[in-house]
Order: C-alpha cells, then sequence, then structure tokens
C-alpha cells in the first residue's frame, strides 16, 4: 500500500488525522473482539437501516453468536435484521427469535387471496403452480412443484413480501429433469463459487455425494457463508450441508485472494455471466448476450420487465473480472394491459406490500411509463416502491417523483441485503443523495473520520489497512487499492453510514 503516495495531494491536517485515525484502527485490530463490541456494531447496523424497527429489537451476543429478541411487523423486516447482522465482522452465527406482529389481522382466507394475487401478478413467479394454505395466525405453506431451488425461494420470497404473513412454510418440491453424476455438479459449484465477487472462497472445498453437496474450510463472514450455500444448489442438487463451513475473521487475506482476482480474458468473464444467469430465475431463459471488451460488460438483447434488466446488470457486477457494465438491454413486453388496469395492479402491489407504509402514493400509466407521485416517510420506502412498480409485466419504464418527508434519510446498496428479499439493484448510487443532514449536528471532521474507519473496522468485507481515510467539512476522500468493484462500493457504503455528507472515492480496483 503506496500509502505516502496517496497522500500528496491532502492537506498537512488530513494527513494527521489518517495518521491518528489508522494509528486507532491499528491497536484495535491488535485487541480481541469482545461481545460488546458486537452487539454494538450490529445494533448500529440495525439503527442505520430505514426497514427494520431499531427501537423493538434487542441484541445479544455470546461468543460471536447473535440473539436477536423482539418484534417488527412484517416477516421481511425480520429476516433483514438477520442479513444486517451477518454482515458484521465477528459474528459466527445468529438466532433470530424475533416475533412478526402485523399492525392489522386479516383472515384466512383474506390472506390466501393476497398471497395467491402477489403470485399471478408476479412476473416470473406467475408460471408456477403453487399451492396456498392459510391460517389465522398469518403463517402459510406452499406446496407444489418447481423446477429448480431458485424458483423455490423466488416464491418463498413473493408470499414473504405479502402484508399479514408472519411465517412461511416453504413445502415446495424441486423436479429436475434430468439426474446429473455428482463430479459434474461439484466441478459447476467450484467455479460459480470461484467467479463470485461475494465471496472469497479460497478456502472453501466442496464434495458431492448422491445429489448432497457439502462445504467445508473458512469463510471471513457468515453473510459469505450463505452466499457459498445459495451458490452451491446448482440443478441436481437435493441438499447442500454447510455445518462444517467455519466463519473465522483472518479468512479474508489478501495474500489468499490474488489467484482469485487475477487478471481474466474477456471470454471467460462472458462465459461466467452466462452461467450464473442460469441460476437467477428473473434472466434464466431470455435473451441477454453479454459482449465483454477490456473487461468491461455490455448487455444486449432483450427481457420483459424492468426487474429482469437489473437482474442482469447485477450478476455481471458481482463477477469477478467486470470492472463495469453498461446496460443495453431492452425491455420488450407481449402483455396487452389497459393503462388503466396496469395502474390497479401496481396499486394493489403497493397495498399488499408490507414495507409501504404511506397511503399518500398515486400511480399513473401512460403507453407502459409508470409515474408515481406523492409522498413516502424515507428513501427506503421510495425505492422500494419503484421495485415493486418494476416487477410488474407490461412496464417499460418508471419516473418516480415520490417526495420524501424524512431530509436526513439515506441509503445504500448491499449485495447482501439486496437479493430476492428486496430487489437487485444493479445501481450503486441510484438513491443516495449527494448531501445529507443525518449527522449535521456535528462538524467535527475528526469524529467522521473515525466513524467510518469503524465502519470500515466491523465490514468483513473490506480492510481498513487498504485505505486512507480524509474528511473535510463533511466530505469523505478514500484512497487505496483493492481488488474488487465491490470493495470499493463497501467502502463509500462504509463512508455513508459513518455519517460523510457526501463521499469521494479515489480507491483503485487493482484487477
Amino acid at each position: 500500500m503506496r500509502t505516502a503516495q496517496n497522500l500528496r495531494w491532502l492537506s498537512a491536517a488530513a494527513v494527521a488525522s489518517i495518521l491518528a485515525i489508522q494509528a486507532h484502527a491499528a491497536q484495535k485490530v491488535k485487541n480481541s473482539l469482545e461481545d460488546s463490541d458486537i452487539t454494538r456494531a450490529v445494533e448500529e447496523e440495525l439503527l442505520f437501516d430505514q426497514a427494520v424497527p431499531y427501537n423493538d429489537i434487542d441484541v445479544h451476543t455470546l461468543t460471536g453468536i447473535v440473539s436477536l429478541t423482539g418484534e417488527t411487523k412484517n416477516l421481511l423486516a425480520k429476516e433483514r435484521a438477520t442479513l444486517l447482522a451477518e454482515t458484521v465482522r465477528g459474528v459466527r452465527a445468529v438466532s433470530n427469535r424475533i416475533e412478526v406482529k402485523p399492525t392489522k389481522s386479516i383472515s384466512s382466507q383474506d390472506l390466501k387471496k393476497s398471497v395467491e394475487e402477489a403470485f399471478l401478478f408476479d412476473p416470473v413467479a406467475e408460471s408456477y403452480e403453487i399451492n396456498v394454505e392459510a391460517k389465522k395466525d398469518g403463517s402459510i405453506r406452499l406446496t407444489g412443484e418447481v423446477d429448480s431451488w431458485q424458483e423455490s425461494k423466488l416464491a418463498e420470497r413473493v408470499a414473504m413480501g405479502v402484508i399479514g404473513v408472519t411465517e412461511v412454510d416453504n413445502a415446495l418440491t424441486v423436479s429436475y429433469a434430468v439426474n446429473r453424476p455428482d463430479h459434474e455438479m461439484k466441478s459447476e459449484i467450484e467455479k460459480l463459487l470461484a467467479w463470485s465477487t461475494l465471496i472469497d472462497d479460497v478456502l472453501v472445498e466442496v464434495a458431492v455425494h448422491d445429489q448432497i453437496a457439502k462445504l467445508t474450510g473458512t469463510v471471513g463472514s457468515l453473510a459469505e457463508k450463505r452466499q457459498a450455500e445459495n451458490i452451491a444448489w446448482v440443478g441436481g442438487i437435493n441438499s447442500v450441508d454447510t455445518s462444517d463451513l467455519r466463519v473465522e475473521r483472518w479468512a479474508r487475506d489478501d495474500d489468499l485472494r490474488k489467484d482469485k482476482f487475477a487478471a481474466k480474458s474477456d471470454e471467460a468473464i462472458r462465459q461466467a455471466i452466462n452461467d450464473a444467469m442460469l441460476y437467477d430465475p428473473r434472466v434464466v431463459g431470455l435473451a441477454v448476450n453479454p459482449e465483454v471488451e477490456s473487461s468491461w460488460v455490455t448487455l444486449y438483447g432483450k427481457v420483459d420487465n424492468i426487474l429482469a434488466k437489473e437482474s442482469a446488470e447485477a450478476i455481471a457486477r458481482h463477477t469477478v473480472g467486470v470492472t463495469g457494465v453498461t446496460n443495453m438491454l431492452k425491455i420488450r413486453t407481449e402483455a396487452s394491459v389497459e393503462e388503466e388496469a396496469l395502474a390497479d395492479i401496481i396499486e394493489a402491489k403497493l397495498v399488499r406490500d408490507p414495507m409501504i407504509r404511506s397511503e399518500a402514493i398515486n400511480v399513473e400509466v401512460d403507453e407502459n411509463t409508470v409515474r408515481l407521485n406523492g409522498v413516502v416517510d424515507n428513501l427506503f420506502e421510495k425505492a422500494r416502491c419503484e421495485t415493486i412498480a418494476q416487477s410488474t409485466v407490461g412496464v417499460t419504464e418508471i419516473k418516480n417523483y415520490l417526495q420524501v418527508m424524512e431530509k436526513e434519510s439515506v441509503i445504500v446498496y448491499d449485495p447482501y441485503l439486496w437479493g430476492y428479499t428486496l430487489t437487485p439493484w444493479g445501481f450503486y448510487d441510484k438513491y443516495r443523495p449527494v448531501t445529507t443532514e443525518v449527522f449535521a449536528n456535528s462538524n467535527d471532521d475528526r469524529r467522521t473520520a473515525k466513524r467510518i474507519a469503524e465502519e470500515i473496522y466491523w465490514s468483513p468485507f473490506i480492510s481498513l489497512e487498504d485505505i486512507s481515510i480524509a474528511v473535510d467539512d463533511g466530505v469523505a476522500t478514500l484512497v487505496g487499492e483493492v481488488e474488487s468493484l465491490k470493495e470499493k462500493n463497501a467502502a463509500t457504503e462504509n463512508a455513508i453510514e459513518g455519517g460523510a455528507l457526501s463521499v469521494v472515492n479515489k480507491i483503485v480496483v487493482d484487477s
């Protein structure tokens, strides 16, 4: 790390501030992680997130195992609390005993109807043959057959996104068209792990026996462990065992990762993107053609909804070796829906969604373009409304004019949180404002820099030793070298969460 060279452009005061921060961080790294520190870090993640009720959730940690208790009003928020905890350095497991208590009671008949309608108006799940059973306590059971584990999880997420649902019993069975040999599935899992930027797979071993995949070894975070399990569900696999896949902080070692992020050929990148698209129900079977030139990906072809377009971009961005993506996909839909009917469908989806609290949202449709007007509480809710409209067949463009009441709210993109659960955005900066007043009560740049350093320290996805931080009038400037775009984006996210009014990210991706 050429820190001195990277800091030439900074003022003397900024350099002094950085050196002090790095010394503080170095001292902290030497100390072992205390359970109380992990608890505080998890609570800060919950506090910053606009979708999780921080005041209603309690966090306790024992030997790195985090216990979450309390209550939420919907199932998506409960799961999101788990995902947030999994992104904290030092967390080895999460026990989520949060109770889901919806704001209003819904009869089992109405709940069943709402879930069935959610499937009907989802551009992918509408083709699944799923039976829905609902109980008066808000729990539902899904039965039927799907073609892949990914389709099963997508159906589960659609059901979770219905207001009033407190629990989902996913009893869907996966029916594979062909039986594949174990060695073939093992090879495919290893290849998918190696090409994903979301996991450091160097210390992960894969074995497949009788259609059961077993992952052993070590990863650097619980979020990566979940990601590895998801990737292992390739076609033909009936079960994935990760019980012997340990989570250790030291597993994220730059010396161990050199081969993974070594230069890749354009053709190899293109093939890896195509392989990954086979396991995303949003894009599989669609005419998406990635072209790669000097590690830059351009997506061509046609899809039938906006969410599929953004899913394809997210897949490309999370592929090792990719330095950028230009999305030229066209949205072509064969669905013929009257404008008024399309507006009614979107409005009904907004009403069903447990994350949308505002009732002051107006939907207008003009030639397949949706305009959202009205008022919402925060940027998360604004983004969620757009995602719901995106996932509607017949919509080719969204104009989001929703006004946000909480002017200080911010939102950042974390690929470990924004999967099937809420939205697969490919645009990292889409809803992050240029400035925010969330920490405007303090002008102490040094304090802000220390908070940013703390955020980076607690992230298992980037090393503080790779980054230098300077803050001037609330503007954070980040310099350094990392090995992937994921790490660079993670640093921006950490800076915002640390209180920066805006971020100048000069980190170089050394690929």
